[in-house]
């Protein structure tokens, strides 16, 4: 991957690393949930953040599980728009 403005790793390392720093970060109440994903597999992350949100009313929700669906959203959204900056390989 060549040099951009938008160096979506970069961006999706920070926000792994200012969650670890954050002890405090509403997002450790997701318990058993690996945050590394947020950089391997947002999506699998938001799926599962997803499913969180339907099951109780919305009122009941953990603050952590909104966290866990916003943050797994950045990095799904950098996630393509990195994969859209790929370039492809044709025959």
């Amino acid at each position: 991957m060549g040099s951009s403005i938008l160096d979506t790793t970069t961006l999706l390392q920070e926000l792994l690393s200012s969650i670890y720093n954050n002890s405090l970060d509403q997002i450790h109440d997701c318990d058993g949930v690996d945050l590394d994903k947020l950089l391997t597999n947002p999506g699998e992350l938001l799926q599962l953040a997803d499913e969180k949100l339907h099951v109780f009313p919305f009122r009941d929700v953990g603050m952590g599980w909104l966290r866990l669906f916003t943050d797994a959203s950045i990095g799904k959204a950098l996630k393509l728009v990195r994969m859209a900056a790929e370039p492809t390989s044709g025959p």
